[in-house]
């Protein structure tokens, strides 16, 4: 090797160890949740609360110099600071990375909130040997450059803000960005558009979103690359990436996706790369790398493995279990103590509900299984899934089985002791045939009891048995009992009782009236659209 190849190598090894060290600030946000550092409230030397800092990050931290209150609290990859309100900025020492300042000014805030809860995100750059400083991929492509002149002629012509209406802007945009994309107003996503022309690099992402929507593919992709190569937004990437992929340009779908495996779109992004390496989509085709990507998608979901679309590829390409079976057992006494049955199933079913559990279930195998054994039927349930599922390793049909039929007798007991809320949990039982042999007869009238007792749920059930029957008004009746108690299924039915005056005499306002509660209560149906619904309707969701 010559003295010539070695310093290139040296070189470019020196650069990718530079960028592994480095960690940036995808976002700083204040929570929704609101004024509420409450996990342990800490105060300043004058009695004045501090503000909770919830610091997403990989590595461990160290320390926090200027403004922290007390010991950092560890909670798997979420580390809790408490921040004096007085403090402009601070500076994070890591085990593995670089120090890191932030200052709070540059996100939109002089300060964090007294009492208020805040989210920081820190990620490393995966861009860095994909994109250049400028927000253009490295491969310089002619398509790529001449995306940036034509976004740079537009942007040269922009309008000019005063340092005043600059900072009423990023003001503005902090408040918006409490809120859900969907209730972003017109005058909103011109304030982001705007903010970004001036170079506001927190707001590139949301810009690109924006853009994207709009149809303006090329200031998506413009604001989409700047996001990832300077501002840190790297959940960008992962709509980035389907962009590329369209086009069948699918290294830079692949260098977008990379960008992305570290934000809240983790489990698609992964996804995406494993359909890339199975099928050599731009990369050469590899089927254990594609497995690898399965596995990191289905455990980053937010709901169980074996629901996961990962889960069910990866199966395809004949994944086995990633657990060791021997150590699915009992839970110890001290991992018990304060808890009640309910308690158990709760924390339990943590570690296959919740991503940042379900690496290591074992413990939360041995709570269910307490949890079960003191008659808690959702445990049940649960544990059945566990032995059936292969990636849990146990295999146990018989136990499964077990579990069902006893789930089915505990509902069953609950219902004989006068338990409202077990009659639909049973009745659905009886519906799909689950630990029993179905039986639709049975299930609708467990339906009828539960409603006659008054459940919300059973209500509804019951209304829609009634309605396919033709018993309008009966069905009328039960719908208005449901929806009252705050059942969202219902208070939609209930509305169109009344639009169409089916069961009941017809009545627009009333008709509004539910539509609106509908929409105010943000229920979400597989196949209505109650917000299009009030839209063309000419009444703007944002004005309830």
């Amino acid at each position: 090797m010559s003295k010539h190849t070695l310093f290139i190598i040296l070189f470019l090894f020196e650069t990718l160890m530079l960028n592994a060290q480095k960690l940036t600030v995808e976002s700083l946000r204040k929570s929704p949740a609101g004024n509420s550092a409450h996990t342990e409230m800490r105060t300043d030397l004058n009695g004045k609360a501090c503000a909770l800092l919830r610091v997403s990050v990989s590595d461990d931290i160290v320390s926090c110099s200027n403004g922290n209150i007390g010991d950092v609290v560890v909670e798997g990859q979420t580390k809790l600071l408490y921040i004096t309100s007085a403090t402009p900025f601070i500076e994070l020492s890591f085990k593995n990375h670089y120090p890191l300042s932030i200052n709070f000014i540059d996100y939109g805030f002089k300060h964090l909130e007294s009492g208020a809860t805040f989210d920081l995100v820190l990620v490393e750059p995966k861009l860095a040997a994909g994109l250049n400083s400028n927000g253009g991929l490295n491969i310089q492509d002619e398509k790529t450059i001449a995306l940036k002149k034509k976004v740079d002629n537009i942007l040269a012509g922009a309008i000019r803000y005063s340092a005043v209406e600059l900072n009423k802007m990023k003001a503005r945009y902090e408040n918006v960005c409490q809120n859900s994309f969907s209730y972003w107003t017109e005058e909103d996503k011109v304030t982001i558009k705007n903010l970004a022309s001036k170079g506001y690099a927190p707001s590139f992402a949301d810009a690109a979103l924006i853009y994207s929507i709009e149809g303006n593919q090329d200031l998506f992709e413009y604001f989409g690359l700047k996001a990832l190569s300077e501002a840190g937004g790297s959940w960008i990437g992962y709509h980035l990436g389907n962009h590329y992929k369209k086009k069948n340009d699918f290294e830079k779908a692949r260098i977008c996706y990379e960008a992305s495996v570290n934000s809240n779109w983790r489990e698609h992004s992964c996804y995406e790369l494993a359909l890339l390496y199975e099928n050599g989509n731009g990369v050469t085709k590899d089927l254990e790398k594609a497995k690898e990507y399965l596995k990191n998608s289905f455990l980053s979901a937010s709901f169980s493995i074996e629901y996961s679309e990962a889960y069910r590829e990866y199966k395809r390409l004949g994944g086995r279990s990633i657990y060791d079976p021997t150590l699915f057992k009992d839970a110890e006494a001290k991992d018990l103590v304060g808890l009640t049955p309910q308690k158990m199933y709760e924390e339990g079913n943590k570690y296959f509900e919740n991503a940042a559990y379900k690496k290591s279930p074992y413990k939360g195998f041995g709570l269910l299984k307490a949890a079960a054994q003191r008659g808690v039927p959702e445990a049940m349930f649960r544990l059945s899934s566990i032995y059936k599922n292969e990636i849990y390793g146990l295999n146990d049909t018989a136990m499964a089985n077990k579990y069902l039929v006893e789930r089915v007798r505990c509902y069953e007991n609950r219902v004989a002791k006068g338990d409202v809320g077990a009659y639909s949990d049973l009745a659905y039982i009886y519906s799909r045939g689950v630990g029993v042999s179905a039986n639709e007869e049975k299930s609708n009238d467990l339906y009828r009891q539960g409603a006659e007792h008054g459940d919300s749920y059973c209500c509804f059930k019951y209304a829609e048995i009634l309605s396919s029957e033709k018993k309008d008004a009966e069905a009328f009746a039960y719908y208005k009992i449901a929806a009252e108690k705050g059942n969202g299924g219902a208070m939609y039915e209930l509305s169109h009782c009344y639009l169409y005056g089916k069961g009941t005499d017809a009545d627009d306002e009333q008709y509004l009236y539910w539509l609106k509660k509908v929409v105010k209560g943000n229920y979400h149906f597989i196949d209505k659209d109650p917000k299009r619904e009030l839209e063309e309707l000419g009444i703007s969701v944002n004005d309830l």
